[in-house]
C-alpha cells in the first residue's frame, strides 16, 4: 500500500495515494479529481471522500471527477454507493458540490455512483456518466 500523503506539485494538491484510492484537486481546471482501482472497500471509500470533503471545503470547489474504470466489481459496491449518496453526497453538497463527472466503462452495468439516486437525494447536483475523459471534461468546462 502507498502512503497516504498531502503535497502539492505545481498546479496538483495531491491528497491522498493508496492503492486503490486516490485524490487530488487540480489548482488549474478548479476541480477534484477521485481515482479508485481494484476492490475499493467501505473504509477507504470513506477516507477518500472523506479527503475530497477537506478540499471542498478548502477550495470552495463545485466540480469532481470521479474515474472508476479501473474498479473491479465488490458486493461491497452497493453498500459504497448508499454511504455515497445519503452520507457523503449532502454533506458534499451543502459544501458547495454541484457537478460530478463520473468515467465508467459503457459495458459496465454497475456504478461507484448512480445518477437517479444522487439526483433524488441532492436535486441541485447535477451527475453525468461518460466513457472518456475528454467528453468528461468538456461537459465539466460548460459548468464554470
Amino acid at each position: 500500500m502507498k502512503s497516504i500523503v498531502t503535497t502539492s506539485y505545481g498546479n496538483m494538491r495531491l491528497k491522498l495515494d493508496t492503492d486503490n484510492i486516490v485524490v487530488y484537486y487540480d489548482k488549474v481546471n478548479k476541480w477534484l479529481f477521485v481515482s479508485c482501482a481494484n476492490q475499493l472497500t467501505l473504509e477507504e471509500a470513506r477516507k477518500g471522500f472523506g479527503e475530497c470533503l477537506e478540499l471542498i471545503e478548502e477550495y470552495h470547489c463545485t466540480r469532481l471527477v470521479i474515474d472508476s474504470y479501473a474498479i473491479k466489481y465488490s458486493p461491497l459496491l452497493p453498500e459504497i454507493n448508499r454511504w455515497l449518496v445519503n452520507e457523503w453526497l449532502p454533506v458534499a453538497n451543502e459544501q458547495g458540490l454541484r457537478y460530478i463527472a463520473q468515467l465508467t466503462p459503457s459495458e459496465q452495468s454497475w456504478r461507484l455512483f448512480d445518477a437517479v439516486s444522487t439526483t433524488l437525494v441532492q436535486p441541485t447536483v447535477q451527475m453525468e456518466q461518460f466513457n472518456s475523459l475528454v467528453n468528461a471534461v468538456k461537459w465539466l468546462y460548460t459548468h464554470i
